[in-house]
């Protein structure tokens, strides 16, 4: 173990001094919160304050098999995204939220690299599933433990069903998909060295490119947001020659645009120039 690793919890150290006295006062009032039907009794204990509290505000209501049942499958990072979610859609009585991955980001103090990595972990689990973009972000439907199949106490109230009829699209060639990459991107540039297979051109390279024409160079974190966009374009199957061009071609119809965040929804748009 290396030197200085184990950091104790402030306040920890205390805990060895204690009396029995203190043991039996602590005690003492856990039982007496457990008896309590409703609010249970204040108590002034030393310094501090232990017993019945109830915050009154606007509140958000998240059923205890949230956590039981779901957190406890998760990754940390995953835990964190999907709470933030779960605030945005059922704390506002619906089951979906549209939220731009910056705005998420911000919100889990999470890279665009590491989100990317949360969300995808959730919409394997299926727990969350995209099901639009735009400028203004993904439109995430966002399930719930009893959706799931898991036994769940709590009530559920929907509001009145609604059957919309969905146009079926003309018969027309279907454009073919783009191809998921065989391997993660970052893998394919981490081990270059070590492979035959070189990358046509390197993710670094890529948003080193945006940067340039934007008449400058990126920070670490600017930098780290651009791979993030441009990984997640190669993870949906564009190719690297395609990304190349779609973020030149973003930088030159969209001037101020600070970073590569907006390229997503924009970059079948440039793809029709491409291919023209």
């Amino acid at each position: 173990m290396a030197k200085g690793y184990y950091k104790s919890v402030p306040g920890s150290r205390d805990l060895l001094t204690r009396s029995p006295k203190s043991d039996e006062a602590i005690l003492k009032i856990e039982r007496e919160l457990e008896k309590a039907e409703s609010l249970g009794p204040f108590y002034e204990y030393g310094d501090e304050t232990l017993g019945g509290v109830m915050l009154k505000g606007k509140m958000i209501a998240i059923p205890e098999e949230v956590f039981d049942l779901f957190l406890s499958e998760l990754e940390p990072i995953e835990q964190s995204v999907y709470l933030q979610l779960f605030r945005l859609s059922y704390a506002r009585s619906r089951n979906f939220c549209r939220v731009g991955k910056k705005d998420l980001a911000r919100r889990t103090r999470l890279s665009l690299l590491r989100l990317n990595a949360a969300l995808e972990g959730l919409a394997r689990k299926k727990m969350i599933k995209p099901l639009h973009r735009s400028v203004k972000g993904t439109l995430w439907r966002v399930y719930h433990p009893a959706e799931l199949g898991k036994t769940a106490d709590y009530e559920i109230v929907q509001g009145t069903r609604v059957k919309i009829q969905v146009e079926k699209p003309r018969k027309t060639r279907a454009a073919a998909l783009p191809r998921k990459p065989l391997e993660s991107p970052l893998n394919v540039d981490r081990f270059a060295g070590l492979s035959k297979d070189q990358p046509e051109i390197p993710l670094r390279k890529m948003a080193e490119r945006f940067f340039e024409l934007k008449g400058g160079t990126a920070g670490d974190l600017e930098m780290d947001e651009a791979l993030a966009v441009i990984t997640g374009l190669l993870e949906d199957g564009f190719s690297r020659k395609q990304v190349m061009f779609a973020l030149q071609w973003f930088r030159q119809k969209f001037p101020k645009e600070k970073d590569l965040s907006r390229l997503p929804y924009y970059i079948t748009r440039a793809l029709e120039e491409f291919k023209a």
